[in-house]
């Protein structure tokens, strides 16, 4: 990883044409210095990137990323500039070399960042010395075969586990351990745990076949694992501390103080602590530090006296305390928030115009001077509406106007009703 002062000094290489970054690179392993060519285009300096190659993957993969070391050789102003110079220097005698990570010619189109294979490789052989893979022409082959190297990839074991027994007893051990416990008397199982039933005696579980349980459930086990027996258990907490009892002393506990319930992950192990206006969780080893500055442990339990509620009058709204609020309900407030401030702001209505605006309080008498009046245009004229029907293709159509509009639909033919309910 760059340190901020290589990151300040790599800016000045950054593209001027994409605003990237485009570079050949060198990565050394510094335990058998091979070594593998890449380019790469990016636009963090420090994004950490160690090749696309196939072995160059495995060899980081099998020794660890802390075993190699990554050179910048240049910077381009564009890609295929960098790919052009990848290209001089991949050329077939540096394949061929044993130390070499790369697999195909530099340039694009070989085994680059995307891990496709391109023309470059097609017919070529698989070939290993053990440690390293390449893949070669075949009139490459003998030379090759000559220096020891073997046709094929490098076959790896897989890491796998088998069950060994010992007494009754079931375990599951990684095979290169097996003749470890082969040694302290263990014999291999080729048993799978297919049919088998977990039991526990609350330290230790094992899984045993259906025709020992009885013989178990006597002996004192129980059915299921031992992360499942906690599941009857009660959380408990009391001055930021939590853990679990069993359910016959939750009495006892509560008469000690102890509350029902559970803290969140992050505030396990710590302790609350309260100076009376606040509560904090804090580390055990800073207790004694904040009882000298006057903090107390426990939790502070706000009572109701300081919470506040909304209310509102006239359009206006605002919060207070919850125990003045008789004091302004008898002054006519009322409970909540009035919809109709729009943020504290009236709405008043123009019959006339028949406009709504919502305009501030110390503009309304104004606006009431001015021929305006409190409220919306969907209250006024929910009482000045009047239903209005008529037949059409046999269906009886209802349609709410306004009072004013009532002589104009009848002498279209429609019949006035006194139904105020909208009907669909």
């Amino acid at each position: 990883m760059l340190s901020p002062k290589d990151i300040e000094y790599y800016e000045q290489f950054r593209s001027k044409f994409d605003n990237k970054f485009h570079y050949v690179y060198k990565i050394v392993n510094i335990l058998n210095n091979c070594y593998y060519y890449g380019v790469h285009n990016t636009s963090s300096i420090n994004d950490e990137y160690m090749g696309s190659g196939n072995l160059i993957k495995r060899a980081i993969k099998s020794v660890g990323k802390e075993n190699f070391a990554k050179e910048f050789i240049k910077f381009f102003e564009t890609s295929d500039e960098a790919f052009n110079c990848e290209s001089e220097l991949v050329d077939e005698n540096m394949i061929k070399s044993p130390n070499c990570y790369n697999l195909a010619l530099g340039g694009r189109g070989g085994i680059g960042e995307t891990g496709k294979i391109n023309k470059h490789t097609k017919g070529r052989i698989h070939i290993n010395n053990g440690i390293v893979e390449k893949i070669i022409y075949p009139h490459d082959k003998q030379e090759y075969l000559n220096e020891g190297w073997v046709m094929g990839c490098i076959c790896r074991p897989q890491r796998r586990k088998i069950y060994v027994n010992k007494n009754g007893q079931d375990l599951r051990i990684w095979k290169e351990e097996l003749q470890d416990y082969l040694n302290a008397g263990w014999n291999r199982s080729s048993i799978s745990n297919t049919g088998k039933i977990h039991i526990n005696n609350g330290i230790e579980h094992k899984m045993i076949n259906p025709e020992d349980l009885q013989r178990y459930l006597d002996d004192g086990w129980k059915r299921g694992k031992l992360g499942k027996t906690t599941k009857n258990m009660i959380w408990i907490k009391k001055d930021g501390v939590a853990h679990q009892i069993n359910p016959e002393d939750l009495q006892q506990y509560l008469d000690d103080g102890w509350e029902r319930g559970n803290l969140n992950q992050h505030l396990k192990n710590k302790i609350c602590i309260n100076n009376g206006i606040e509560n904090k969780f804090i580390n055990p080893k800073d207790l004694q530090q904040y009882l000298d500055c006057g903090w107390e442990r426990g939790v502070y339990k706000r009572k109701n006296d300081i919470k506040q509620i909304w209310i509102n009058k006239d359009g206006e709204t605002k919060k207070i305390f919850k125990t003045d609020l008789l004091i302004f309900l008898n002054d006519g407030w009322k409970r909540g928030t009035n919809y109709k401030t729009n943020g504290g702001r009236i709405c008043v209505v123009n019959r006339q115009l028949n406009k709504q605006k919502f305009i501030n309080p110390k503009d309304l008498q104004q606006y009431l001077d001015g021929g305006w009046e409190k409220g919306n245009l969907k209250k006024i004229f929910k009482d000045e509406r009047i239903y209005v029907f008529k037949f059409i293709d046999d269906k009886k159509i209802y349609k709410p106007i306004k009072n004013t509009l009532l002589q104009q639909y009848l002498d279209d033919g429609w019949l006035a009703t006194k139904q105020h309910k909208k009907l669909s």
